[in-house]
């Protein structure tokens, strides 16, 4: 039994390790962004997630805007986006400038170091430069990814592991432990 204890220990270990650790690769770029709320603070998600003003962006990051909210996002020594009510948009950057694309709503260059291209959902490009904004219309019944990542669309399944990681170290620990002694 005393094996199996440790056995368990030890998953557990490397679970709650693996876990807790994961969260080091959520920005492998050296660039990152900022996001700043206007409105409803309820109405904007990053990658399926709720945001908050001073919430930093990766590139790559899907932001969509509620009916009541808008959102800037602004990239040091890069430049500046908004992204209009009703929208969906995912940013991309690196240290050469901004790009992105535009799902659905209306994306406007704030300011910016060079012309940022942006891909309309039809798979138009609008080269856009400091002030000038793009607009795409959507279609009513058209398929939608709503760009949440692995992770959050399987939260559930971190609960199950970890639950299970739990009872295993509950019924190991609680488990009958009939020693017999060799001078019986």
């Amino acid at each position: 039994m005393l094996k199996y204890n440790k056995l368990v220990s030890a998953l557990l270990i490397v679970a709650i390790y693996t876990t807790l650790s994961l969260t080091s690769f959520a920005f492998d770029r050296k660039v990152a962004g900022e996001i700043t709320i206007s409105g409803s603070m309820d109405g904007v998600t990053v990658n399926g997630s709720a945001a908050r003003s001073g919430r930093a962006i990766a590139a790559g990051s899907e932001i969509s805007t509620g009916a009541n909210s808008s959102a800037i996002v602004s990239v040091e020594g890069l430049g500046s986006l908004r992204i209009a009510a009703n929208s969906a948009f995912t940013i991309d950057f690196d240290t050469n400038g901004l790009s992105g694309s535009l799902e659905k709503g209306e994306v406007q260059v704030i300011d910016a170091s060079a012309t940022v291209p942006v891909t309309g959902v039809a798979g138009e490009v609008f080269n856009l430069a400091e002030g000038q904004s793009a607009k795409v219309a959507t279609a009513g019944n058209q398929a939608h990814d709503d760009g949440a990542s692995f992770a959050s669309k399987y939260w559930w399944l971190w609960l199950v592991i970890i639950g299970g990681a739990v009872t295993g170290v509950v019924v190991a620990a609680s488990g009958n432990d009939s020693t017999v002694s060799p001078n019986r």
